[in-house]
Formats: C-alpha cells, structure tokens, sequence
C-alpha cells in the first residue's frame, strides 16, 4: 500500500479451523469515488422478536463454525459502514491484521468518513496475497464495491489454486455499492465470479434490510425492521447484547461451537431472564388485580344489599302510605256516594208517587169519557 494512496477499504474477515479472526486490508482506492461519497446512510434501527437477532443480506454467517465476531456488532452488518472499516493503523508501513475490537472499529469510522476524495487506485491482488497467510480459513467476508483495477489476476489467482487443489477457503462478497448505483455492473460481477470460483456467496448490501434468526427453521429470514414496535426492538437489542457477551466469552475460554448453539442458548436465556421473569411478573400482577378486583366486587355486592334493603323499606313505607290515603279516598267516596243514592232515591220515589196519581187520574178520565160516550150512544 502507498502512504497516503487509500481512501477505501477492501475487508476480508477470515473464519479459521480453529480461531476466528477478522482482517481489515487498507488498499490502494478505486479512482471512481471516495468511499466518503459512496457511503450508504446508517440502516433504520433493528427491531425484535423474544429475541430476534438480525443479521443484514450482506452477511452471509457460516452456521458450522463460529462466525467472525465484531464487537460493536457482531450479530449484524445492519449497523452503518462505517462501522465496517478498517483502523487506520493498518495502513502503517508494516500490514498486519487488526482485530474487531471497539476502539479499531470507530477511529477506522472516523477515518473513513473524514477521507477527503478520492486519490490513487485499487490494487485488490496486492490485498489477496496479503490475505494469503489465512489460506487455511474455513471462510473469508470481501466486503468491498469490487471496483480494483486487477480483478483479471485476482480470478487468475483464485482459479489456479482450484485447478493445483491448494487451500481456498469460501470466499463471501458482500457488494458495498454506491446508493443508485446499476445492477450487475463491473464490480459487481467481479465479486460474483470471486464467489462463484470459491464457493462462496454473494450479498448485495442494502441497509434497509435484515434478517433474523429462526429457531423453527434453523435458518435466517426477512426482517421488516419498519414494522418494529418499541417494545419488541428493546428485546432484540438485549438479545443481540447478549449474543455478543456469549461469543466474547467463547473468545476467551477458546470455545468454538456452532452459530446456532450459540443463538440457542441466548434465546433459552432470554426466555429464562426476560419471558419467564416477564410471566411471572405479569401473573403476579393479574393475581394483584384479581384481588383488587374481588375487593372491588365484594364491595359493590354489600352496598347493593345496603341500598336493596333501604330501597325495600322505602317502598313499604310508600306503600303504606298509598294504600292509607286510597282508604281514606275510598271511605270519602263511599260516603258520598250512600249521600247521593239516598237523594236519588228519595226524589226517584216521589216522581215514582206522581206518577201513579197522574196514571189513576187518566184511567178515571177514560172511563168517564167511555160511560159518557155509550149513554149518548143510546140515547
């Protein structure tokens, strides 16, 4: 590497047999752009099931010996590029590799995003030879826009170790490409075939996606991160925490063991510390309010009993009271009513009396008038 020639990063992380190790390679930058200009804006922040821990398309995780760890994110290539880049001290004038640990991490950051432009060119084969000390790795990560000026003898490279049968591990591209930049185009390809040769694979990079580990499936799937409600990202964020505490411990007692054992037991310890302590809260509080709730009934039960009585001797004195002033309305009216049966009685037997004094009167008056009338007849 030329001092003061770089102004992107090609990273390669290295998955060995036996120790896990990530390797930042400072080359010489692709003339096109700087990486300052091509940076992808920061992803949406990552959400969670109980737990979900996300891991970008960019980050294809070998399942069958542990992943190479990143301390500030070591479950997820979701987090901003920056936090992808080199440490500056690897482009000292002695290359080595540089471990992925925190404080590397945000001054290769802070680096890469007060590069001022773009100078020099890069030189991806000077980057493979470099590499070349970890040809025994299970895998690498190429995490690169894949625009070098050599790509033809990086492919002639990789395919004579195929045809000789030497060491090459899996090599998986993730495409760092520019925000609009074409599909497919000349970096892209080149990584493809980088992939294609080593049995590798191939992930373009896109911050607005995630994916999340799935128990049931023993894989990785889409995550609509946009979806997230406050609650479950507050999980995932502990869950993916811990991930990383369990893999610096297996770090530092030499552990390897599957990425899927160790995001078992971080889901069975989430399960243990946050569900089943979660449940246990949550029943204590509904047993809580079902005791307030009891209270609350048995309270309401005695005052309707309270207020069902006073009801009950409220209506008795009403009825009482009713029925008392009915009687008295009752005897009222029976009394004027003997009153006026009396007075009708008496004026009907008066007119009854006149009545037949006026009937006798007429029945003379006939018999009078017939007498007379049969004398004159015979007379």
């Amino acid at each position: 590497m030329q001092n003061g020639e770089s102004d992107m990063m090609m990273t390669m992380t290295m998955v060995a047999p036996t120790t896990t190790t990530t390797t930042t390679i400072a080359t010489n930058p692709t003339a096109a752009s700087s990486m300052a200009n091509r940076q992808p804006p920061p992803p949406p922040p990552p959400s969670t099931h109980t737990p979900s821990i996300l891991f970008p398309p960019s980050s294809p995780v070998k399942r069958d010996v542990q992943a190479a760890p990143s301390p500030q994110s070591p479950l997820s290539l979701s987090t901003p590029l920056s936090s992808l880049s080199p440490s500056p001290s690897s482009s000292s004038s002695t290359l080595r590799m540089q471990p992925t640990e925190i404080p590397l991490l945000q001054e290769a950051s802070a680096w890469v995003l007060n590069w001022p432009e773009a100078i020099g060119c890069t030189y991806a084969l000077a980057a493979f030879l470099l590499a070349g000390q970890h040809w025994g790795a299970d895998c690498w990560y190429l995490l690169s826009d894949g625009l070098a000026h050599d790509p033809g003898q990086v492919l002639q490279l990789l395919h004579r170790r195929r045809r000789n049968n030497l060491p090459l591990p899996a090599i998986h591209c993730v495409g760092l490409h520019a925000l609009g930049a074409w599909p497919d185009d000349r970096g892209e390809r080149f990584l493809r075939s980088v992939a294609e040769i080593t049995n590798g694979s191939y992930q373009r990079y896109d911050p607005s996606i995630c994916r999340t580990w799935d128990p049931h499936k023993r894989d990785f799937v889409p995550y609509d991160i946009g979806k997230e409600s406050a609650e479950v990202r507050t999980e995932r964020l502990w869950a993916e925490a811990q991930l990383r505490a369990e893999r610096s411990k297996n770090r530092r007692l030499g552990i390897q063991e599957p990425i899927d054992v160790t995001l078992d037991r971080v889901r069975q310890l989430h399960q243990d510390l946050r569900v089943d302590a979660k449940q246990q809260e949550h029943e204590n509080q509904v047993r809580m309010m079902r005791l307030a709730y009891d209270r609350e009934v048995a309270r309401i039960q005695d005052s309707n009993r309270r207020r069902m009585a006073a009801a009950v001797a409220a209506h008795g004195a009403m009825a009482a009271a009713v029925a008392e002033r009915n009687r008295r309305q009752l005897e009222t009216a029976g009394s004027r009513f003997e009153k006026d049966h009396l007075r009708w009685e008496r004026d009907y037997k008066r007119r009854l009396g006149e009545w037949e004094a006026m009937k006798q009167l007429l029945e003379r008056q006939r018999e009078e008038a017939v007498a007379l009338e049969i004398t004159r007849m015979q007379g």
